[in-house]
Formats: C-alpha cells, structure tokens, sequence
C-alpha cells in the first residue's frame, strides 16, 4: 500500500472520529462502557477475519485478508498509537 493510501485513510478515520464523537455526544444518557464494548467486539471480529485467512482455501480471500483487512487494522494501531 502506498503512502497515499495512508494518507487518505489517515484522513477517512480522523472525519469518522469528528462525525461519530459530534453524534455521540448529543447522546444525553451515553455509558462509554457500553460503547466501547461494541469497539472492541468489533475489533475481535477483523481479528477472526485476518486469523481466517490460515485456514481459507480461497486465494481471493486470502489476498482481500492479507492486502486490505491486515494493513487497515495495523494503520489504526498506528494512528491511535501516534496521538498517545
């Protein structure tokens, strides 16, 4: 993937961020508990999604898993990981 791409994305995560955390927060009774329950069993199911990729015999997955799901997550890490 190239720089590009991550730039884009880069840009992509931080507008969901603003639109999500703008809408979320007009919730008056929001429990961040709860929310970021539903993030993390997310998070569980792109894991399952990348770990398929072992077992999958179709090589169309396994490029859709290795080429698009393992780098947009490790992107994430990395933007999350910058801003720490």
């Amino acid at each position: 993937m190239s720089n590009r791409w991550f730039a884009a994305f880069i840009a992509g995560i931080v507008g969901l961020g603003v639109a999500a955390g703008y809408r979320l927060g007009s919730l008056p009774r929001l429990e961040t508990y709860k929310l970021l329950n539903v993030a993390g069993l997310f998070y569980d199911l792109l894991a399952v999604l990348v770990l398929s990729e072992i077992v999958a015999s179709s090589a169309g997955w396994k490029k859709i898993s290795v080429e698009k799901i393992a780098p947009g997550v490790l992107w994430f890490h990395t933007v999350f990981r910058s801003f720490r």
